[in-house]
């Protein structure tokens, strides 16, 4: 009797072991953005503009990435930077509106780096918005 109850005390012993290993083996799951919002807008030739980025999940286990604005196609602005899992701080970035007037399609995308033992890499999804620049 002594020996099942102490048999059964070791299985109970390695599953919780098995099972508190398998939390810490999370995958890494990369942000997913819902939209990209631009201040001011409308706004004139030169002016100063910042693109903020809303997260519709703030993904986890990444740790740094690579965010690329592009403005019109024409101008495209890489900012790298850090991230920690649980924040959820916006992705802003800065900078010069066309000098021409017009409707410009705001393109937000970047590239996630993952540690899982290893680095991995992955895209997320990308978010459009479009700046009015008018005198």
């Amino acid at each position: 009797m002594k020996i099942k109850i102490l048999f059964s005390a070791l299985i109970a012993a390695a599953a919780l072991t098995f099972t508190s290993c398998d939390k810490d083996k999370a995958e890494p799951v990369a942000p997913i953005f819902d939209r990209v919002t631009l201040t001011p807008n409308p706004c004139h030739p030169g002016d100063s503009v910042v693109a903020e980025v809303t997260y519709l999940s703030p993904g986890q286990y990444y740790y740094f990435f690579q965010q690329d604005l592009s403005v019109g196609g024409l101008t495209k602005i890489s900012v790298d930077k850090g991230h920690c899992t649980g924040t959820n701080n916006n992705p802003k970035i800065r900078f010069k509106a066309p000098k021409q007037n017009g409707m410009y399609k705001v393109t937000f995308s970047s590239t996630v780096s993952f540690t899982a033992g290893s680095v991995l890499y992955g895209t997320t999804n990308s978010v459009d918005g479009i700046l009015t620049v008018k005198d």
